[in-house]
């Protein structure tokens, strides 16, 4: 009885952690896709403001524009040098449950 009875805890208890497995799913592909084009138009050339500003809001679109992409790039770079890694980190805050 008690091996059925152990057997039946370590069954349900690999069943939850599964089901609680963290992976790099759908919920923020969009999130992650966002702010890697941000990281990548800020340490590389490549990224035109027009591309990143498809992310922006509109009203942080009046105050952040290709001058200010522009300049913001160019203290990274003289502050910060070169990214050598970047990492994908999202935390969020629902109303009132933290």
């Amino acid at each position: 009885m008690k091996k059925i009875v152990l057997i039946f805890v370590a069954v349900m208890m690999m069943a939850f952690s599964s089901v609680c497995m963290a992976d790099d799913g759908g919920d923020l592909n969009k999130d992650q896709k966002v702010a890697e084009t941000f990281i990548s138009g800020i340490t590389t050339e490549k990224v035109p403001y027009d591309k990143l500003g498809a992310n922006i809001d509109n009203g942080l679109k009046k105050n952040f524009d290709a001058k200010a992409y522009d300049a913001l790039k160019n203290e990274i770079q003289t502050k910060f040098g070169d990214l050598k890694e970047s990492k994908f980190y999202s935390f969020e805050r629902h109303n009132n449950q933290d």
